[in-house]
Order: C-alpha cells, then sequence, then structure tokens
C-alpha cells in the first residue's frame, strides 16, 4: 500500500531563503575581511614612507642639564724640568714620573663642542739629576674646550667610540714648595660607550707651566730651548658616568619634508 508523504511548500521556501541568508552573510563577511587586510597593508606602507627626514649635521638642542658627565681617571705623570741634567729620557721611567688621580666634570653643549673642568693631584717628581729625584704634592685645576672631531666630521649619531681634541688653561700649586704657577695644555680623549650612562677614557695629555712649578729653576737645563719652563706629560685610564638626558635628536629636513609631500 502506499502512503502519501505530505509536503509543505511552505517549508522549503523557508529553507531556501535561510540558505540564501547565510550566502549572503558569508559574502559579506569575506568582503569585510578583505577591506580590513587592505587598510592594514595601507597603513603600513604610510608608517613605511612617514619616517620624518632629518638633517646630518644639524640637531635639537636640549636643556641645561642635559649631556653632562663625570669622570674619574688614575694617572702616571712624566715631569721634565728646566733643571734637569742627565737624567733617563724615557717618560715611563720613575726617575721622572710617578702616579696621579683625576676628576672632571663637564657638559656637552653640542654634539661638537663641550667644556670640563679637571682637577688633579699627584706625587709629582721635581728631576734634577739621576740621583736627585724627590717627590712633592701637587694640585692642578684646570679649564678645557672639547672638540668631537667624529661628530665634527662625520655628523652626529650615538656611537661608541668617540675622539677629541681639548686644550685649555689651569692653575698648579706645588705645596711642599708653597709654590703657585700658571699652565697651558692640550690632550686627546678617547671615550667608549659601554652603556649609555657608562663609558671608558683614555686620555693622553701634555703640559707646559711656568719654570718654577716644580719648586726648583735653573736654566742650564739638558733641554736647551725650552729651558724657561717645565713640562709635563701625562696617561690617564679611567670612567665616567653621563648625566641628564644623553644625547641629541637630530633636526628635521624641512626642504625633504616638502619635497615628500609633494611628491604624494
Amino acid at each position: 500500500m502506499d502512503y502519501l508523504v505530505p509536503f509543505d511548500l511552505h517549508l522549503v521556501n523557508k529553507i531556501q531563503i535561510n540558505k540564501f541568508n547565510f550566502n549572503n552573510i558569508m559574502k559579506r563577511l569575506m568582503l569585510l575581511l578583505a577591506i580590513a587586510g587592505m587598510s592594514v597593508g595601507a597603513n603600513a606602507q604610510q608608517s613605511a614612507t612617514s619616517e620624518i627626514p632629518t638633517q646630518k649635521h644639524k640637531i635639537i638642542t636640549n636643556g641645561f642639564w642635559d649631556n653632562w658627565f663625570i669622570d674619574f681617571g688614575g694617572d702616571f705623570i712624566s715631569n721634565y724640568s728646566n733643571q734637569e741634567v742627565g737624567v733617563n729620557n724615557n717618560p715611563f721611567s720613575f726617575d721622572r714620573g710617578n702616579f696621579a688621580f683625576d676628576v672632571s666634570v663637564g657638559k656637552w653643549a653640542t654634539p661638537s663642542f663641550g667644556m670640563r673642568v679637571k682637577i688633579g693631584a699627584a706625587w709629582a717628581t721635581q728631576v734634577n739629576t739621576p740621583s736627585d729625584n724627590p717627590l712633592f704634592n701637587q694640585l692642578q685645576i684646570s679649564a678645557q674646550p672639547l672638540l668631537n672631531l667624529h661628530n665634527l666630521f662625520a655628523g652626529y649619531k650615538p656611537r661608541v667610540w668617540n675622539t677629541i681634541l681639548y686644550g685649555g688653561i689651569g692653575y698648579h700649586r706645588s705645596f711642599d714648595f708653597s709654590d703657585n704657577a700658571f699652565f697651558v695644555g692640550a690632550g686627546w680623549l678617547n671615550t667608549f660607550n659601554v652603556t649609555k650612562r657608562f663609558h671608558i677614557n683614555i686620555d693622553l695629555y701634555a703640559n707646559m707651566l711656568e719654570g718654577d712649578a716644580d719648586g726648583k729653576s735653573d736654566n742650564g737645563s739638558q733641554w736647551g730651548g725650552y729651558t724657561n719652563n717645565d713640562w709635563q706629560i701625562g696617561w690617564s685610564i679611567g670612567c665616567g658616568f653621563n648625566l641628564g638626558k644623553v644625547g641629541w635628536d637630530n633636526a628635521p629636513d624641512v626642504d625633504a619634508i616638502i619635497a615628500m609631500n609633494k611628491a604624494q
């Protein structure tokens, strides 16, 4: 016996409508995902091309308390006096040299130019003859302009190694002889940045002092035309700390920015 299954036309139409709605939803979802992907790509491209161009040799200056530093050094200073006769010329000899230490405080006004005040104390050698080289206590204070050659000629950027030339003028006190003198000096400072705040220094320098700076003066020295002055050659190895904000921001390149805007 055959049975007739009721056929609900309304139910079939409802199923077809739901299927149609599901397809529309999926199409809309795919369209939204495509738009989102295009938006992310456009933003990434805009970010890559919107970096502001800067000038290599121009920076934005910082505040007064930025880019300060304090350095500490252990020195060996050799003296060449205007009264010495027959002394070994070796600057590493204890016949004319001895140990010292120094402290410097300074500030970089720009990446290329700075200033520091250096205080040094030493058990210095009064060089007379090979058998007459007494020690005396000395203290020196000097003001020294600094010139960073790396930043001056290659433009500013954070570096591990910076090479610096400096000069200066200072006051010299020999306590054992109650003697005061003035001196001029020059040097070559090299700094090596270990971190943003900490660096190592190697400093080579020379000073020309008044002839009685070591408490004695006699123009019969073995140094001929240099007999009017005492001289010092020094080496220092130490470390230092950067204070305040460290470094500078390069100034925007206005011409390059205008050209970029015109190209868009």
